[in-house]
């Protein structure tokens, strides 16, 4: 095997960048980590530099329009060209592309059946899904309907939309059986506080018995529910619990999405 050179990674050529707007970047990823503008001497001190150094670059960012200063100048922040720059990119993201893009790592992750569903004008429904790697007795069709009271994905839908959004679709599928204070709304209600605390949802044995289903929402960058991803199994070998190796996955690849579509990362 020959010896790869320093210009080589990983049987790919290494491309050489330019160092300076790299370190300078670490001043404008600062500014966009903080929940508020910075001084001089914190972003110095954060970033590695001197304060010569790093006011250098601050004075280019602001003559960009990249960074503006706060008040009497003692305080930095983003710019304008900054806030275009992120609508720009916003403008530009497809999240269920994204999502499209990245199902078959999914699969191939969880090893069972995983799916997309998004909110039609009967409840959820089905748009994208890629089959086990072992055959199963049942077939979930693209543009399929999925119940709320019974479904992972309906729990989902339902801990994460508006009530106003799904109340006429619930009434109908619970009979009108949902009063307030009835035993059927006080345990809809926990499930609900459940599913938001877990950041997922697992039905086991009631939609489909015999399986098992875990569903997770993707959310975009104002915290509103984009779309659901779950993943569907035999419960014979399928973990359908919300702290398991499926419902873990599936929060990896709803964060990991998330981030791709601008989402800040979970701290």
């Amino acid at each position: 095997m020959s010896k790869q050179t320093d210009n080589e990674e990983d049987g790919m050529p290494k491309q050489t960048g330019i160092q300076s707007v790299e370190l300078g970047f670490r001043l404008i990823s600062l500014l966009m980590q903080a929940g508020g503008a910075l001084s001089l001497t914190e972003l110095s001190r954060s970033s590695g530099m001197s304060t010569s150094k790093a006011r250098g670059y601050l004075i280019s960012f602001v003559r960009l329009g990249i960074v503006q200063q706060r008040g009497d100048g003692g305080l930095y922040d983003l710019g304008p060209t900054a806030v275009r720059l992120g609508l720009a990119a916003m403008g530009r993201i497809n999240a269920l592309a994204c999502v499209r893009a990245e199902l078959s790592a999914l699969r191939t992750a969880i090893q069972e059946t995983v799916c997309l569903c998004v909110w039609g004008d009967f409840g959820p429904v089905v748009v994208d899904k890629l089959d086990g790697v072992q055959n199963t007795p049942f077939e979930l069709r693209l543009g399929t309907s999925v119940p709320l009271l019974t479904t992972a994905t309906g729990h989902t839908f339902m801990a994460w939309l508006p009530p106003e959004r799904y109340s006429d679709l619930l009434r109908r599928e619970s009979g009108g059986d949902l009063r307030v204070g009835s035993k059927q709304k006080v345990n809809l209600d926990r499930i609900l506080k459940a599913v938001r605390r877990d950041g997922c949802a697992a039905v086991s044995d009631v939609e489909l018995p015999g399986f098992g289903s875990v569903a997770v929402p993707l959310l975009d960058h104002r915290g509103e529910l984009i779309a659901t991803v779950n993943a569907i199994g035999p419960s014979s070998r399928f973990d359908v619990t919300v702290n398991g190796s499926a419902a873990n996955e599936l929060r990896r690849f709803a964060q990991y999405v998330g981030e791709q579509c601008g989402v800040p990362a979970a701290v």
